[in-house]
């Protein structure tokens, strides 16, 4: 217990991530919550669960349906899931009200961190065509091995088309990895705001992600008989190649909890998905990247790859379970442009919007353990 909350302290004066510039916007008949954070250093885990205020995900202002969001991250599985859940009352004469709810949900997961050299002549690595010099896995860390997390909070007014004023709050959470290899840093809103030029609703994260020290055995070293030549992706790091045109590349894990699910994709920064009901789940990502610092930029190309089982199909390499007739998901891979690149930094952004809106930045992906625990 002492190792933990020493871990947790000396995260919150070290946070990895920049200060953030936030920029309060209109809110017109968006929704306001208010979130209530919790981080389990013990678990790997926080939770935000945000309550509504003002308005809902599907606007109505102080009319709206009663509706709630909840956040999630797992570190151990490197997950990160997103639950919207609507609440109506119904007037049902001798037998009083009665409460119906509707819950969606979905999950983000960066799961593995890819080294591959161009081989194939098209931009970014291509699964069973380019040459692969080795990975990284996120998702592959023991109980006893533990994230570091930090929280800060900034408190902002917004107001409402009656010129009510609501006070809100940003709240930020950073997640490193055990060995310091992969950080997440998660901005959650209360109310809808700019951060660092990105727009986000009450019910979206910006998510900055940082890979620093890939090539760093004392950071990334090769786990035990961890080798790269099965190809299966099955262990948790076969350490860093000595390829002089090695590249990185971040696989994703993304979907929702119908095998019926729609998607809508562009290699240039943008995967909707439609599962049913009013709840889509968007990922919106840059096409460009910070690199060593930010002393160069690097450009971002992706590939998209079907969740199907049996062999020639993806996802049963690089060992993700679950049933493909219960869900719809696809396999991202994010390639980044640049030799050996000591840190790249990334900001795409996750949540959830009403059906037939704007797409706004977003994310997702279903693991069924975590829909178990958060439905209820």
């Amino acid at each position: 217990m002492i190792k933990l909350v020493l871990l947790l302290l000396i995260a919150l004066c070290c946070c990895a991530f920049a200060d953030r510039s936030v920029i309060v916007n209109n809110l017109g008949d968006q929704a306001v919550r208010s979130y209530s954070v919790i981080v389990s250093a013990a678990s790997n885990t926080f939770t935000a669960s945000g309550r509504a205020v003002f308005s809902s995900l599907f606007g109505g202002g102080a009319k709206a349906k009663t509706d709630g969001s909840i956040f999630y991250f797992n570190g151990q599985r490197c997950t990160y899931t997103y639950v919207h859940k609507t609440f109506d009352a119904i007037i049902n004469g001798d037998n009083g009200t009665i409460s119906k709810s509707e819950t969606f949900a979905a999950v983000f997961s960066p799961f593995i961190i890819i080294e591959y050299e161009e081989t194939n002549g098209v931009e970014g690595y291509q699964y069973g065509n380019d040459t692969l010099l080795g990975w990284a896995r996120n998702d592959k860390w023991d109980a006893t091995d533990y994230w570091k997390f930090s929280v800060t909070k900034a408190n902002f007014t917004t107001t409402t088309p009656d010129n009510q004023s609501i006070p809100f709050t940003v709240t930020t959470v950073n997640a490193t990895s055990p060995n310091g290899l992969f950080s997440l840093s998660f901005s959650i809103s209360d109310a809808p705001v700019s951060v660092n030029d990105t727009d986000i609703t009450a019910d979206q994260t910006k998510i900055n992600i940082e890979i620093k020290g890939y090539y760093d055995n004392n950071v990334n070293p090769a786990t035990k008989n961890c080798d790269v030549k099965p190809g299966n992706f099955a262990c948790q790091s076969t350490g860093a190649s000595n390829n002089n045109n090695s590249r990185l590349a971040l696989g994703s894990f993304v979907g929702v909890g119908t095998a019926n699910a729609l998607f809508r994709s562009s290699p240039h920064g943008f995967l909707k998905t439609h599962g049913g009901g009013n709840v889509d789940a968007v990922f919106d990502w840059a096409t460009t990247v910070s690199i060593n610092g930010a002393n160069a930029t690097a450009n971002v190309s992706t590939s998209f790859s079907d969740f199907k089982k049996g062999e020639g199909h993806l996802n049963p390499d690089v060992n993700v379970d679950g049933d493909s007739n219960n869900i719809g998901a696809q396999i991202m891979v994010h390639s980044f442009d640049y030799i050996r690149p000591q840190s790249i930094y990334w900001d795409p952004t996750f949540g959830g919007q009403s059906t037939g809106s704007i797409a706004l930045p977003s994310i997702i992906l279903i693991v069924s353990t975590i829909f178990a625990m958060l439905m209820l």
